[in-house]
């Protein structure tokens, strides 16, 4: 009863482990997608389920076409083997930073997205309970704080424009209203 009021309560059924429920999304989405689409759903999908090599690029593609493990690297497991009851946000959250660091940002926003339409999936397919998605991941990179001229950087700018009688419109009207290219472009 506790566990029903506290919202952790699972339904006690077969036990899916994440690399089962990924394999059923793969599964419905076979003849859904193109084939060229499906591909890459498996290959992104693998940074969920199989060991991730911790290494440069280039020995993840050795190992990928050899089978043996290069000199210095060692393999960390992912989610795969993690059954879904027992999946928490944590380990949702600590498997995305590794592959963000690893891989690439992108592919990490792919791989959890994949993940997450996998969880969904289960949970009507299975009435499996899935854990909250970790949120505030950031986007990789953030972005540059736009800069903003001084009050003595404008009065010069506008100095220098009304001097310069040929092209001095075309850079003071732009910084003193704030048009894009494209905007300026259209007026006459």
């Amino acid at each position: 009863m506790a566990s029903v009021a506290m919202g952790t309560y699972v339904l006690e059924r077969k036990q899916l482990n994440v690399r089962q429920i990924i394999e059923n999304f793969l599964e419905s989405r076979s003849g859904q997608v193109k084939q060229r689409t499906l591909k890459g759903y498996k290959y992104v999908c693998r940074y969920i389920t199989e060991p991730l090599l911790i290494g440069t690029s280039e020995e993840r593609a050795e190992y990928t076409t050899t089978g043996k493990l290069p000199k210095g690297t060692h393999l960390e497991p992912l989610l795969g083997d993690i059954n879904v009851p027992d999946l928490t946000t944590a380990q949702i959250r600590s498997w995305y930073q590794l592959l963000a660091k690893e891989v690439g940002a992108f592919t990490a926003r792919r791989a959890k997205s994949y993940l997450e339409a996998a969880l969904k999936l289960a949970a009507e397919d299975h009435q499996l309970r899935p854990p909250a998605m970790p949120s505030n991941l950031g986007r990789g990179r953030g972005k540059e704080k736009k800069a903003i001229l001084a009050p003595e950087q404008v009065s010069h700018l506008v100095a220098v424009a009304q001097q310069d009688n040929e092209k001095g419109i075309y850079y003071a009207f732009p910084s003193l209203t704030g048009t894009r290219p494209s905007e300026q472009l259209a007026l006459l």
